[in-house]
């Protein structure tokens, strides 16, 4: 199994990191995936406001740190 980190900082991209995130949480277990997320403070703020929804509940499928 290869672990995949996404980190996702204050910077403006959050709508670009949950497409990454919504494609792991569908298809990490059938390619041998195991995916974690990484946020910052600021990334969590930019996150509900770019994105509106609570991260670590939406990706509860596997680690959010």
């Amino acid at each position: 199994m290869r672990r995949v980190v996404v980190a996702v900082s204050g910077a403006s991209g959050a709508p670009y990191a949950r497409r990454v995130l919504d494609f792991l949480r569908d298809e990490a277990a059938g390619r041998g995936i195991e995916p974690h997320v990484v946020f910052t403070k600021y990334g969590r703020l930019v996150w509900a406001d770019e994105v509106g929804t609570d991260p670590a509940k939406e990706y509860a499928a596997f680690p959010v740190h």
